[in-house]
């Protein structure tokens, strides 16, 4: 859920770069900037819950008792 919480952020920061851009007139450098930031910080969030998943998924499968 986190994940596509990620991907989406990635999406609105496309279209906010888009809408903030200078081809729609007057540039709004705070918007552009805000964007920016973000579309650097989606993958970077969406690698990191990937990353805690996968450590997540090992150590409890390596924790689980063993029945015969």
């Amino acid at each position: 859920m986190l994940r596509a919480a990620a991907g989406m952020m990635f999406v609105g920061a496309l279209i906010m770069l888009v809408w903030a851009g200078p081809w729609t007139g007057e540039p709004m450098w705070p918007h552009m900037l805000f964007a920016g930031v973000m579309l650097v910080w989606a993958p970077m969030n969406y690698w990191l819950l990937r990353r805690h998943d996968r450590v997540q998924h090992s150590v409890s499968s390596a924790t689980e008792e063993r029945t015969p």
